[in-house]
């Protein structure tokens, strides 16, 4: 992937907004994860709360 003839010719600042975009794709990721997981348990805690009355 990042082969010292890759780093040698990619620009700093090119370098920097891939990185960029690596760091924002893999936060969207985790944001979407942890949405899912908070719905989850809020359905799975309303369920809890009819079948109890």
């Amino acid at each position: 992937m990042f082969t010292p003839y890759m780093l040698r010719t990619v620009s700093t600042w090119e370098a920097i907004s891939w990185l960029a975009m690596l760091v924002a794709a893999f936060a969207g990721v985790v944001v979407v994860v942890r949405t899912e997981l908070l719905l989850h348990r809020m359905k799975r805690a309303e369920d809890r709360d009819v079948s109890g009355t």
